[in-house]
């Protein structure tokens, strides 16, 4: 049992890395959104070096690209943390083996099969998207669409690999190991000693 709990704890870290380092696209995300709104609304670029290069229509898109990607690889980053949408009002009522049983069984019915079936899905998208490198419906936007669509495919792996950690850490602990509980579901938080 020791040994799932290591491949559980190895995955959670290494999907976590994902999200942590994904947490930094917020930013250049809120400034494309600034830059586009401030200059669409005083005519900033037009008649500059910038007319035809930068373009409203590249810039909106660049913003969903960047929101896509922040999502898809923080998905799975918010399961580990617990900060998906739950019944809570039912949930929380019941015991911690209950609750483990529960999330294992969600794991193992629902969220692993659909998150291989959109990861299976998502790359044939991507790499059909790649060897034409497919652009923007748009004549004045961004190239290279095919580069979006590989964060689906990843954002979904990453969360196949959370659940799988997820489904294993709750193994654990319903067989009575003792499980460092990174996923924070089960036990309640320790005294800091201040």
């Amino acid at each position: 049992m020791g040994s799932l709990i290591a491949i559980s704890v190895a995955l959670e870290r290494f999907v976590s890395f994902f999200g942590r380092t994904a947490c930094w696209l917020s930013v250049p995300l809120m400034l494309v959104i600034i830059f586009d709104v401030v200059t669409r609304k005083l005519n900033l670029i037009q008649g500059t070096v910038l007319d035809g290069f930068v373009t409203s229509t590249k810039l909106q898109e660049l913003e969903w690209h960047l929101h896509a990607a922040l999502f898809l690889l923080c998905l799975s980053w918010a399961y580990f943390n617990d900060a998906h949408v739950r019944i809570d009002l039912v949930r929380d009522r019941l015991p911690p083996r209950i609750k483990a049983w529960i999330e294992m069984l969600g794991c193992l019915l629902f969220l692993i099969p659909y998150a291989t079936l959109v990861s299976i899905y998502s790359y044939e998208f991507f790499w059909r998207s790649f060897l034409i490198d497919e652009g923007s419906a748009a004549t004045t936007g961004l190239p290279h669409r095919w580069f979006i669509k590989f964060f689906l495919f990843w954002g979904f792996f990453l969360l196949l690999l959370a659940g799988i950690s997820m489904f294993l850490n709750r193994l654990a602990f319903l067989a009575g190991h003792s499980v460092n509980d990174l996923h924070r579901t089960d036990t309640p938080a320790q005294p800091t000693g201040e």
